[in-house]
């Protein structure tokens, strides 16, 4: 990207343009007990600071802070100063604060200020707290018109062609090629049961899900598996193992580099062999390929998976883990290597 001149713009109070609100409320456990569909919003960077979701008509009940959406929120702990977009209807805890624009909002406008914002996060360690003292009063640059108002159309295009020009990017990195063809000749078939000890799921209900940081790992095809973060603790199985899902989204295999509890849907994968992350991404999408001959109604039972056969580079008579090892690893150099020139042209 370029950079921007701004030597022309001028700096606006955060108070003058932005209604500071407070958060209020929301533990874990309410969102385990009064599940919904209301984004909850506490302090953190991931997920866009969302905790979970929770039921809207139980935060009205306790007066909880509503957010109608189209406006920020910024870390007032932990995370102190970082600043969130929140495009929807949402709830914000006690350790968040709500920005609400004192202008005609709109989704660029607001990922403009967004991004001024978090550049005064430095200011905000951990034990100097966002206030609504000291955040009111901050300021900010913006470009400006003649009469020196903010410049909405500007930031409002600037934000239009960044997007643009990201899209065309991962558009440029999706069509380079950085894989060929493998020769697969040599390679020799191992029924999965002679590579992994193949361990059903436990079946949990929601009901007696307690609140907690482990990841439960259900029928899902995306966000590595992951459906829920629970506290129960009689049935976690250790990193460093595979999941398939074998009903559900049928074949569906995730690396599990945490501890987790897998749901009654998934099977759990204990390798025989020393196992590592780049080994394990050269199995998944051979295990994935297995997986799609099982329809919904047939499912990917743990007697059929043990006995099924995958193809896989030999060395001597045994699969050959460091060209596994080493496959993975010229990709991921290659894809940060192509990814780096892309982002830089």
């Amino acid at each position: 990207m370029n950079r921007i001149d701004i030597s022309d713009w001028k700096d606006f109070r955060i108070g003058d343009l932005l209604n500071i609100l407070n958060g209020a409320g929301i533990t874990k456990k309410e969102i385990y007990e009064h599940p919904g569909t209301l984004p909850a919003i506490q302090s953190g960077k991931e997920n866009n600071g969302c905790i979970g979701f929770i039921d809207e008509e139980y935060c009205r009940s306790r007066n909880y802070k509503i957010s109608d959406g189209m406006c920020l929120t910024v870390a007032r702990s932990g995370s102190s100063g970082f600043v969130a977009f929140q495009p929807t209807k949402c709830v914000v805890g006690d350790s968040a604060k709500i920005l609400q624009p004192r202008f005609e909002a709109s989704r660029e406008r607001l990922l403009f200020l967004r991004v001024l914002l978090l550049v005064n996060m430095s200011k905000y360690a951990y034990d100097d707290k966002v206030t609504y003292e000291n955040y009111i009063n901050d300021t900010i640059k913006l470009p400006v018109l003649q009469n020196d108002n903010p410049d909405w159309n500007y930031m409002e295009n600037y934000i239009r062609k960044t997007e643009e020009k990201l899209s065309n990017r991962i558009d440029l990195l999706g069509k380079k090629s950085f894989s060929h063809k493998i020769d697969c000749s040599s390679w020799k078939a191992y029924k999965i049961g002679e590579l992994f000890r193949v361990v059903k799921g436990t079946r949990l209900t929601k009901a007696n899900m307690l609140p907690g940081d482990i990841n439960f790992i259900g029928a899902s095809a995306i966000n590595n598996g992951v459906t829920a973060k629970i506290g129960n603790m009689e049935n976690i199985h250790p990193s460093n193992t595979i999941t398939v899902t074998y009903n559900g989204s049928v074949g569906e295999a995730f690396y599990q580099a945490q501890e987790f509890w897998a749901s009654d849907d998934v099977n759990v994968l204990y390798p025989t062999f020393d196992l590592n992350a780049s080994i394990a991404l050269f199995f998944l999408p051979i295990i994935r390929r297995i997986g799609k001959q099982y329809a919904f109604i047939d499912k990917w039972e743990k007697e059929t998976m043990e006995n099924d056969e995958i193809f896989l580079p030999t060395k001597d008579g045994c699969p050959d883990w460091e060209y596994m090892n080493n496959y993975i690893e010229s990709i991921a150099k290659k894809v940060s290597k192509k990814e780096s020139l892309i982002l830089n042209t």
